[in-house]
């Protein structure tokens, strides 16, 4: 089986999972309470700088790219609903992606697949949490943590499984420091995110 075969295929599969998670517990999602509505438009804007403005970073030999999409992402978990919040970052990020001109339709089709999923991830695991928690007090907090770590995780193997279907993965030595790196940033964005989402409600 080709690689181009595989990744139409991963990103059937990821589209599948995505509308699956939405059909079966988009509900329950949309019905939590957002105090504060934010305009997805608003939020697209942000996760388009967040996609432009990557960070590079040195580790030995290698430079890694480290993505602040996070923050948007942790905004948009207490000011969106699921749909709006997917709607919100495909946009922001195919209008980037786009922009950058470096990706084939496919590979920007299964980067869009991938980070929906994620996303989707995240609000259901956010949602579960938190459930009713105040945004301003730590059990949302950790809610919001924990939902950026998890879609960090599914974005990772999925750009990992990109790179092994062409034949070029790293080594699972550099596999696990970009991991590493991955979840620090993730964790760090996260505080950002979170700074941003609350304090206005203190």
């Amino acid at each position: 089986m080709s690689a181009a075969v595989k990744i139409r295929i991963s990103t059937l599969v990821s589209v599948t999972m995505t509308v699956g998670l939405h059909l079966a517990w988009g509900d329950a999602m949309a019905s939590a309470p957002t105090p504060h509505e934010l305009p997805w438009w608003l939020l697209a804007a942000l996760f388009y700088v967040a996609e432009v403005l990557v960070v590079h970073v040195q580790l030995g030999r290698e430079a890694q790219s480290v993505s602040l999409t996070e923050i948007p992402l942790v905004i948009g978990l207490f000011f969106l609903g699921p749909q709006a919040l997917v709607l919100a970052q495909a946009l922001g990020t195919a209008t980037a992606l786009a922009v950058r001109g470096r990706y084939s339709p496919m590979t920007l089709l299964y980067t869009l697949s991938y980070r929906a999923l994620g996303t989707t991830i995240a609000a259901l695991a956010f949602h579960s949490l938190a459930s009713g928690a105040s945004p301003v007090r730590p059990p949302a907090w950790a809610a919001a943590a924990a939902a950026a770590l998890l879609s960090a995780v599914v974005c990772s193997v999925a750009a990992t499984h990109a790179l092994a279907v062409r034949g070029i993965a790293p080594p699972s030595s550099a596999w696990a420091e970009m991991l590493g790196l991955g979840m620090l940033s993730t964790l760090a964005n996260t505080t950002v995110g979170l700074a941003e989402a609350t304090l206005p409600r203190l």
